[in-house]
């Protein structure tokens, strides 16, 4: 059950975080595995048993070359996992720069658009597109606005491809995570602040890991689920369920 044994599966933004944790589980699933990065990760890639190519996912030339020099090594694409994003925080829609809002669109947005325009034509029919959203699509937070907008706008182009790419079987769905304990997180200031809030704002009482990302992309990329599709697996430790144990606790203290 839930194989994925000998699938061609591409990842972009696979040299890191959840990127990366997915091209661990599918190897160690017995794909066959592609990923690239902006960066040179060739010498990661020959460690971990994959196919590196270099290629950034806002420039639709590198996309086509991408998808193209994968189905030439190897063959008509099973799985394509949507990762590659950027965040841009503290930009307010009234002060913020609206350069942050179009970076995040170049890359979140369109990113998603060029690898499906160009992956879509080389994969097999009843093939899988497996996009990297978040939670910041389904909720909005102050100064997250770019993040917020190119989510929700990945989503939109979820919907719509999995409408245009029905008739040939091919499925596209949404994995729409929380704040996910990577790499960045863990460089970041702010970050005992965040993990905190997520404490008390979810049921769980935690961040969500890159391991049980990774994991929803496996359960997603097999036939056993073949007929999800056009929809988002949402990631968030019962968040959008209603109020916390945690927030209630800290909005109504317990009376002595």
């Amino acid at each position: 059950m839930f194989s994925v044994k000998d699938k061609a599966v591409v990842v972009t933004g696979g040299g890191s975080g959840i990127g990366l944790a997915t091209v661990k589980r599918m190897l160690a699933a017995e794909a066959r595995v592609a990923f690239c990065t902006r960066s040179d990760n060739s010498e990661l890639a020959e460690q971990l048993g994959a196919l590196f190519i270099r290629a950034d996912v806002s420039d639709e030339g590198q996309v086509r070359v991408l998808m193209s020099q994968v189905r030439d090594r190897l063959g008509p694409i099973d799985v394509l996992v949507n990762n590659a994003g950027i965040w841009d925080m503290d930009s307010p829609v009234e002060t913020g720069d609206s350069g942050a809002f179009r970076r995040n669109l170049e890359v979140n947005v369109l990113g998603t658009l060029h690898c499906i325009k160009h992956g879509a034509p080389l994969m097999n029919d009843g093939g899988v597109i497996i996009n990297i959203s978040s939670l910041a699509a389904h909720i909005a937070l102050p100064g997250y606005g770019p993040y917020s907008v190119s989510k929700a706008g990945q989503s939109a182009v979820t919907r719509t491809a999995a409408i245009e790419l029905g008739d040939r079987g091919i499925r596209v769905v949404d994995i729409a995570p929380g704040t996910v304990a990577t790499e960045n997180i863990a460089n970041e200031t702010d970050t005992e602040a965040e993990i905190a809030a997520f404490n008390h704002l979810t049921p769980l009482r935690r961040i969500c890991e890159m391991d049980e990302v990774a994991a929803a992309v496996h359960f997603l990329a097999s036939d056993d689920c073949r007929y999800i599709s056009g929809s988002a697996m949402i990631l968030d430790g019962g968040m959008l369920a209603g109020l916390s144990v945690g927030l209630c606790e800290m909005l109504v203290p317990a009376s002595e």
